[in-house]
């Protein structure tokens, strides 16, 4: 329920709270959960929080009291970048590799655009 004299925004009557406070779905995560997810402490990820940044490229909270990180960063962070993920091996294992030289790209270019 919104305060006497909060201000409401033009989708919500006096008497309705805030759509967003009745979804359980919260936008963010909260640092337990991260740290839940990295696989230490609440303490700990504190301590290394910082570590965790730079090495393994956790994105950075988007507010400090409480810590909140961005749920899909977070997400995506997961499926990438966690350190206990497999890394996924690419549709296409064979690499093409370009011409080496200057004339070769050249003859290259020609065959496919046509010589001029």
């Amino acid at each position: 329920m919104a305060k006497a004299g909060a201000r409401r925004g033009p989708y919500q009557r006096k008497d309705q709270a805030h759509p967003a406070a009745s979804s359980p779905r919260r936008p963010y995560y909260t640092a337990k959960e991260v740290a839940g997810f990295c696989g230490v402490t609440y303490a700990q990820f504190r301590i290394t929080r910082e570590i965790r940044h730079t090495r393994d490229l956790l994105p950075r909270a988007y507010c400090h009291k409480p810590m909140r990180f961005d749920r899909a960063s977070v997400d995506v962070w997961r499926l990438r970048f966690h350190p206990h993920f497999p890394t996924l091996v690419p549709a296409n294992d064979i690499v093409e590799t370009g011409p080496l030289t200057d004339r070769l790209w050249q003859l290259r270019i020609s065959q496919i655009y046509g010589a001029r």
